[in-house]
C-alpha cells in the first residue's frame, strides 16, 4: 500500500509538475520582486494554483532590445514577455487580453531639457507638438502610433542613444510611460534632461502578457487568472493600491496636465476596449 502511495505521488504530474517562467529583467526600486510586473504575474499563478500546481518566476540577467526579446520568447530562451502590442506582436506572439497595466502604457509624458520648459509651456493642441520633433525606439510600437498621428519622429535601435539624441538637441522630446522616466533621470543626472510639466499624450495601448504561440498550458492559466482576479474585484484592488502605481500617478500629476489624444491604428478588433473593468481613467 504505502509502495503504492510513493508510485503514484512520484509520477502525479498534477502534484509535482510546475510551471516555471522565465522572463526578462524588471527594473523598479532595485528588487524586481517588489515591482508591478512580478507580482501581478505572481497573483495570477498564485490564484490558478489549486486547478495547475506550483510555479516559479526566474528572471533573466540579460538585457535586451524589444525586438531581441520577441526572437527569444519565439526560440523558448523566456517563456513571459510583458510589453505594449501591436497587431504584428499578435500574429508572432500569443496575447493574453488583459491590459496589465489597465491602460496606463497609453499615457505618455515628455522627457525634454531642462532649459525648454518655456517651449512646451506654450503647447496647448497636437497641432501645436507637431512642429517639433520626438524620438523612439525603432522597434516599438509607439513609433508608427505617433507618425500616424502626424507627429515627427526620429528613431534608433540603440536605447542609450535615445537620451543623447535628446540632450544634444536633434530632438525635442522623448514620449515615456508615466511608469518610466522618473528612474532614469535619477539614472542620468549628467545630461540635465527634465520632464515636461503640463502635457500628457494619450492612446490606447494595452500592455499585455505574451507567451509563445505553441504554449496553450501556460496561456490558459494566465487567462484563467486574470478572469479570476478580475470577477472578484481583486485586479482593481491590486491596482489601485500598489506602490508602484500610486507613485507614478503622483509623480506624473495627470489630473493637471493638457491632455492630447491620440488615435492608435495598430490594435486588433479583439482588443476589449468595451470592458470598462479594465482600463484606467483619467479622473479614476
Amino acid at each position: 500500500m504505502k509502495l503504492f502511495l510513493f508510485l503514484s505521488l512520484f509520477f502525479s504530474p498534477t502534484l509535482f509538475a510546475v510551471d516555471t517562467i522565465n522572463m526578462r529583467p524588471i527594473f523598479y526600486s532595485g528588487d524586481p520582486t517588489t515591482s508591478y510586473k512580478y507580482q501581478l504575474l505572481e497573483l495570477l499563478l498564485e490564484r490558478t494554483s489549486a486547478e495547475f500546481g506550483p510555479y516559479q518566476i526566474n528572471i533573466t540577467n540579460s538585457i535586451h532590445s524589444q525586438k531581441r526579446d520577441i526572437n527569444q520568447l519565439k526560440s523558448g530562451e523566456i517563456n513571459v514577455f510583458i510589453s505594449m502590442t501591436s497587431q504584428a506582436r499578435e500574429e508572432v506572439m500569443q496575447a493574453i487580453r488583459f491590459p496589465v497595466f489597465k491602460g496606463l502604457y497609453g499615457y505618455r509624458v515628455l522627457l525634454i531639457k531642462e532649459s525648454e520648459q518655456a517651449k512646451f509651456s506654450k503647447i496647448k493642441s497636437l497641432e501645436a507638438l507637431q512642429q517639433l520633433t520626438g524620438v523612439q525606439g525603432s522597434h516599438w510600437p509607439d513609433l508608427q502610433i505617433l507618425q500616424a498621428n502626424g507627429l515627427k519622429v526620429e528613431s534608433t535601435s540603440q536605447h542609450k542613444s535615445l537620451y543623447k539624441m535628446l540632450e544634444h538637441g536633434r530632438v525635442d522630446y522623448f514620449p515615456r510611460g508615466i511608469h518610466e522616466p522618473w528612474k532614469e533621470l535619477k539614472d542620468r543626472p549628467e545630461m540635465a534632461l527634465a520632464v515636461e510639466k503640463s502635457l500628457m499624450l494619450y492612446y490606447p495601448a494595452p500592455g499585455y502578457i505574451f507567451v509563445n504561440r505553441n504554449n496553450t498550458r501556460l496561456a490558459k492559466r494566465l487567462n484563467q487568472g486574470f478572469k479570476n482576479i478580475i470577477e472578484s474585484g481583486e485586479f482593481n484592488r491590486f491596482f489601485n493600491l500598489h506602490p508602484q502605481i500610486v507613485e507614478m500617478k503622483n509623480q506624473a500629476n495627470i489630473k493637471n496636465r493638457t491632455l492630447l489624444k491620440l488615435s492608435n491604428p495598430l490594435l486588433t478588433p479583439k482588443t476589449p476596449l468595451q470592458d470598462e473593468r479594465l482600463w484606467f481613467r483619467v479622473g479614476n
